[in-house]
């Protein structure tokens, strides 16, 4: 009996370590990705996984090196500051986490830049025309009943339904306007009910209910084909 308890007890202990030195899981990190050829050569990740901040931090990719790594409050999280040399090449790198005899490796892409020119700026010879992009204009029914929010146009505080794609469909008569700007609030994820963009929940992800990060780029390279111009709130 004694013989029994004893192998329980130490089946015990080694499954309480196994579950301790579990390797980490990481669900979310901003910004998911980044490019290479930067001005700016330092880029700050933040990463979240459970008990993540006792991890080791590495990068093995070529022309990156970790240059910190900072704890707050909760073991949570993790801000990594890389430094991102000139000579870096576009691709996909491995950002390693270990602790514990364990490690967990988080693949991270570094893109090419777009060659097309930068920002060009608005001045006074500019038009600039203010969107709410919830009220301008419905381009896609499909995504007015998402995440718990519904299209309510009888109430003022509700989703009214608007989108980037009725903003898209819509620059021919902007244009008629005399507009050469287009002022936009936030698009990026917001709380479920908030329909002016200002709760926003995740920077680098378009709020579903306003489309998708692809449709973003579409927008703005199609002002761009009309000699538009884009600002982001």
């Amino acid at each position: 009996m004694r013989k029994f308890r004893r192998v329980v007890l130490i089946t015990a202990l080694f499954l309480a370590y196994m579950v301790n030195a579990s390797a980490v899981v990481i669900t979310h990190t901003e910004p998911s990705f980044w490019w290479v050829g930067m001005k700016n050569t330092e880029l700050q990740i933040l990463v979240y996984g459970e008990n993540i901040s006792s991890s080791k931090v590495s990068v093995n990719y070529p022309g990156v090196k970790v240059k910190t790594v900072e704890t707050v409050e909760s073991p949570n999280y993790l801000f990594i500051y890389l430094n991102i040399s000139k000579s870096a090449k576009p691709g996909m790198m491995n950002i390693e986490f270990a602790g514990d005899g364990q490690k967990t490796v988080q693949p991270f892409e570094l893109k090419p830049r777009n060659p097309k020119p930068g920002a060009l700026g608005f001045s006074t010879a500019d038009v600039l025309y203010l969107i709410t992009p919830d009220r301008f204009a419905n381009g896609d029914p499909s995504n007015d009943n998402l995440e718990e929010a519904t299209v309510n146009r009888e109430r003022s505080g509700s989703r009214h339904g608007g989108d980037i794609r009725g903003i898209i469909n819509q620059f021919d008569y902007l244009q008629d306007l005399g507009i050469t700007t287009v002022w936009l609030n936030p698009v990026q994820k917001n709380g479920p009910n908030t329909y002016h963009g200002y709760a926003i929940t995740d920077f680098y992800a378009v709020d579903p209910r306003y489309g998708t990060n692809d449709e973003y780029i579409e927008m703005i390279d199609k002002a761009h084909d009309r000699g538009m111009k884009v600002v982001m709130d």
